[in-house]
């Protein structure tokens, strides 16, 4: 029912998506205590504290406009750029559904921020195709990777995803790298001067910077057990919709084809960036929540057999119930 409801593209959808968060987020609104990961870089240590002075409840209701808009912006990208080879609002969908998929998801953490800077910069970045002039956009691309790094450092990463889409969608033009490095770079320019004219330089290149550095291993994971089905499952998804597209590669448009390409590569870079993480968590993977989302709607977009999308569909919101009760049932663990 759901499927077929998302599978279309009319307004009752798009305000039936801020009712779904709402009602997805509601558990959080009884324990609203603000998370200071250790992830969290200055933008968001000064979120949390401007937050702090506000009631209890405001941090979760941040959180749970953030994940509206992101899925409402995702889902208005894929439909204006043709992502999908026809409209539909299942992307807004299953963004929100990744966003909320367990309770450790479920605070205001600094992913929901670079999250949502991405979205803009990846729409700069579908924009530029068969443009004649996209150093504008592409400045203000690199611009907002800084400022989503200052939230959330791993996004740094994405600099080279960016590259990855400008080579699919344009022809080599060396000014355009150079403007996008150069909207990277800024950023970190007038926050140092900052910092060095408070005479905290040093403490921001070894706190934020360095320390975050890869140190050649693999983080550690810091996953509860219950908790990984429900990525299991989305793993299993995303390789249906690979395979699917796989198939379909030549009925779609050339437009389409790249934009899915950059998708692929976003995904790529996501799990690198998992290699600036102290430790993996559920939080952390939401840097792939947005390429995940797009494929697994093209998924359920382009089935076939009602039967089965719904099944699937079925199956995910019953991982998803159990990601936020598995706690109470797994013995030994804390909820």
């Amino acid at each position: 029912m759901l499927i077929r409801f998302y599978r279309t593209n009319q307004p009752a959808t798009w305000l039936s998506i801020p009712l779904l968060v709402l009602c997805l987020w509601i558990p959080a609104f009884f324990t609203p205590a603000i998370h200071e990961t250790a992830g969290g870089m200055p933008f968001y240590r000064w979120t949390i504290h401007l937050i702090g002075f506000l009631p209890p409840f405001a941090a979760i209701l941040t959180a749970v406009i953030l994940v509206s808009l992101g899925a409402l912006y995702l889902n208005r990208t894929v439909n204006n750029y043709e992502v999908l080879y026809k409209k539909t609002n299942l992307p807004a969908l299953f963004y929100s559904i990744l966003l909320s998929s367990s309770p450790s998801c479920l605070y205001l953490h600094p992913m929901l921020f670079s999250n949502a800077l991405l979205l803009l910069v990846i729409e700069k970045l579908f924009r530029t195709y068969k443009q004649e002039q996209a150093i504008g956009a592409l400045f203000d691309s690199g611009f907002l990777l800084a400022i989503a790094s200052f939230f959330h450092f791993p996004a740094i990463v994405m600099l080279p995803a960016l590259w990855a889409g400008l080579l699919i969608l344009r022809p080599f033009i060396w000014r355009e790298w150079v403007a996008s490095l150069a909207g990277l770079l800024l950023p970190y320019f007038f926050i140092g001067t900052f910092y060095a004219w408070t005479g905290s330089l040093h403490r921001f290149i070894e706190d934020d910077i360095t320390a975050r550095l890869p140190s050649g291993l693999l983080p550690p994971f810091n996953i509860q057990q219950h908790e990984l089905l429900f990525p299991g499952f989305l793993l299993f998804l995303l390789l249906l919709a690979l395979l699917k597209r796989h198939g379909n590669t030549y009925k779609n448009i050339v437009r389409t084809r790249s934009y899915q390409q950059i998708c692929i590569f976003l995904i790529l870079f996501g799990l690198l960036s998992l290699l600036l993480v102290k430790e993996i968590t559920l939080p952390g993977l939401i840097a792939m929540s947005i390429p995940f989302s797009v494929f697994i709607a093209y998924y359920f977009l382009s089935g076939k057999r009602n039967w089965w999308s719904e099944l699937l569909f079925t199956v995910m919101i019953a991982l998803l119930i159990y990601n936020h009760t598995g706690s109470v049932w797994m013995p030994g663990r804390n909820p």
